[in-house]
């Protein structure tokens, strides 16, 4: 969902959500169930909680909501909404609010309260209230009990507050390697070079926006007639002493040549990680990408060390055998 759609689903609540009744687990399982009768005979009516129980993670206590609620038919609308009984600095509960229509100002929903009560499951005793020119609030009205949940908001800057945030990026930054994907080759055995045609066949015309044509059906296009390759890919594993030495060779030669080059390791030692990258940058002497799935396949690279240039319209791909 984009950012501008949710932003409208917000808008559309807060002018459009008015009844709350803010609920805990800690009323027991036959006042929730009141509850959630309520809510079901009510669809305006927005049953909430302020969090989920300790030692479960909110996947868990999202569901064990929904799958009370499922009990009822029709359905409830249940949910969280921490900032609700924060606002309203909400203790105890069973706590309901009607609320006046809402606007949306800024990135903030404006409502105020029309009348509250605690104490009752029975939404409709606060609305006939308030039909008979009730405001307000109308105070404890049964009896209530303290929320058991944790509110959700301050757990979250809780956690926010007590995580050691440089160590997490620390072992981020030292495990980053362990599950990185990697195009591991065998060695070339011998030396070969080998053509890649670019050349496609247009099947429809190709026009641009303006009516300007392209390419018509049936044309040949190659790519390297439209964008030149001037490149030098170099595919080594620099685990292999052998291939730095004649990768170095290889890179000095294409520099003076006037080519871009671009180094693509296959292989990095995964125990040593950053180590043994910023090894590879400096024996290299310049920026070291790994070689992708994509890449690999576009050029069809099948072993170390393999150089990739184009000339006359084709790539050619030569693997040196060392």
């Amino acid at each position: 969902m984009t950012g501008k759609a949710q932003k409208e689903i917000a808008i559309s609540a807060c002018k459009n959500q008015k009844q709350y009744l803010l609920v805990s687990r800690s009323m027991g399982q036959e006042s929730l169930k009141d509850a959630m009768a309520e809510a079901s005979g009510n669809s305006e009516l927005h049953l909430i909680f302020q969090g989920i129980p300790d030692g479960v993670t909110v996947q868990e206590g999202v569901l064990d909501i929904q799958r009370m609620a499922r009990e009822f038919d029709p359905v409830p609308s249940v949910g969280l909404n921490p900032l609700m009984f924060r606002r309203q600095n909400v203790k105890d509960v069973p706590h309901s609010i009607l609320f006046s229509p809402g606007h949306w100002q800024g990135n903030k929903c404006i409502q105020s309260v029309i009348a509250s009560m605690r104490g009752l499951t029975n939404y409709d005793y606060l609305l006939k209230q308030v039909e008979n020119g009730r405001s307000g609030d109308l105070g404890k009205l049964g009896p209530t009990v303290a929320i058991s949940e944790e509110n959700f908001m301050d757990a979250i800057e809780e956690k926010i507050k007590t995580t050691d945030w440089d160590s997490m990026k620390k072992r981020a930054a030292e495990t980053v390697w362990e599950d990185y994907p990697m195009e591991s080759l065998p060695a070339a055995r011998t030396d070969r070079i080998f053509q890649i045609d670019p050349t496609v066949v247009a099947i429809q015309d190709i026009v641009t926006p303006d009516g300007q044509v392209v390419a018509r059906k049936g044309d040949r296009i190659n790519q390297l007639e439209v964008m030149p390759f001037n490149q030098l890919l170099v595919i080594l594993n620099p685990l292999r002493e052998k291939e730095i030495k004649a990768a170095k060779q290889i890179i000095a030669q294409g520099k003076a040549d006037g080519l871009k080059v671009s180094v693509l390791a296959t292989k990095i030692d995964r125990d040593h990680g950053w180590e043994s990258y910023n090894k590879i940058v400096k024996t290299m002497g310049q920026h070291v990408f790994l070689l992708t799935q994509e890449v690999r396949q576009r050029f069809q690279i099948r072993s170390t060390l393999s150089v990739v240039t184009a000339d006359e319209g084709k790539f050619l791909i030569r693997e040196v055998a060392l």
